[in-house]
């Protein structure tokens, strides 16, 4: 797959999980700004990040995204998806194709060169 069609799967990954499993998107927001994720092993995290990490390292490599921080590219690129998949949570339609859409190539414009 083009390094395009790859974030586009991880993209859609994660607007996914986060539609499906609302209790555990709160959760991990909750964690990621309370004092014990300090405490938390960087492994442990890097471990559920690695597949966004490493593609986007990649992309640094290639020349192919912003030549931006791997948080922040990873923040700009993902964070739409959790948006959306949250806002999505509680109903039961579906995001329409149109607005997934734009909503992905908005997260890819916002990181690629």
């Amino acid at each position: 797959l083009s390094i395009y069609e790859r974030y586009k799967n991880i993209w859609i990954e994660s607007l996914n999980y986060c539609r499906l499993h609302p209790v555990e998107i709160s959760f991990l927001e909750q964690f990621e700004y309370s004092p014990y994720f300090a405490l938390c092993s960087s492994e442990e995290f890097l471990c559920v990040m690695k597949p966004i990490s490493d593609l986007i390292s990649e992309s640094l490599e290639k020349d192919v995204v912003k030549n931006l921080p791997v948080d922040l590219l990873t923040s700009l690129f993902n964070e739409g998806a959790v948006l959306l998949g949250k806002k999505y949570s509680v109903k039961t339609d579906l995001p329409d194709e149109k607005l997934t859409e734009l909503t992905f190539k908005a997260c890819w414009d916002a990181i690629k060169k």
